[in-house]
């Protein structure tokens, strides 16, 4: 018999309507190959059916070698992505509902991608969770605790009312690392709204032939999702099981 769950708990790859996922992503990493630059025009007829416009990730602060440097394919909804460069591939998905969706089409495009490129092997599997926490403000704090099962343990001297926080925690979870930032941000422009960035980013530096990639995506969503649901509180479970509007 089937213990009963309190329902209040979250269950596995239980579905939240309401969920904060704002992106996922799936990267490989691999030896710098000049295939991939040789064979850009191939990359992008193999794929221009379901990703038909062209461009370039935004510029970021932090410099990039040249190899790293990578092209984007878009869908027409910008719902989804991929990435590529003579280093690393990489699948993104914005409007993502469950995780057997987002890894078929992930591996799917990988698989395309590899077969063109000749790759044998990658060095590095990412699986990553971008998730943006709407907060309100009380007295003009931020109330943590009605978010996630969080906090700072701090001495008397400095009160536990938090106007602005920055964390990041790295844990070794089987045989991967889970890189996890839990940052506030705030929006540009008069009419401020502030959010939760909660964000998780599991790695496994490993080589390995790509037929192993289902198995490793399938270990890394595991350990992510029992972080992510022993973080978030009961309250903002509630959040993310209400029908959006």
């Amino acid at each position: 018999m089937t213990p009963k769950m309190s329902p209040s708990k979250a269950r596995p790859n239980e579905v939240f309507p309401n969920a904060p996922l704002v992106e996922a992503v799936f990267e490989i990493r691999f030896d710098g190959t000049l295939s991939v630059d040789c064979n850009k025009h191939k990359i992008q007829a193999c794929f221009f059916d379901r990703f038909p416009a062209l461009g370039v990730p935004v510029a970021t602060s932090t410099p990039q070698p040249q190899l790293a440097v990578p092209l984007r394919l878009t869908s027409k909804d910008e719902n989804e992505l991929i990435q590529f460069s003579a280093v690393n591939f990489s699948y993104h998905l914005k409007k993502y509902t469950h995780f057997a969706g987002f890894k078929r089409a992930g591996l799917d495009a990988c698989k395309k991608f590899v077969n063109i490129v000749g790759l044998k092997t990658c060095q590095r599997v990412g699986l990553r969770y971008i998730n943006h926490i709407p907060v309100l403000r009380q007295s003009g704090l931020i109330p943590l605790r009605h978010y996630l099962n969080f906090g700072f343990s701090l001495p008397d001297t400095i009160p536990e009312k938090l106007e602005q926080f920055s964390t990041r925690l790295i844990t070794k979870l089987g045989d991967g690392e889970l890189r996890t930032n839990i940052v506030l941000q705030q929006s540009p422009g008069p009419h401020v709204s502030e959010w939760i960035v909660l964000d998780f980013d599991f790695i496994i530096e490993s080589k390995m032939k790509f037929n192993n990639l289902s198995v490793c995506l399938e270990a890394s969503h595991k350990h992510t999702e029992d972080v992510f649901l022993s973080l978030i509180s009961e309250k903002y479970l509630h959040i993310m099981r209400q029908r959006r509007k």
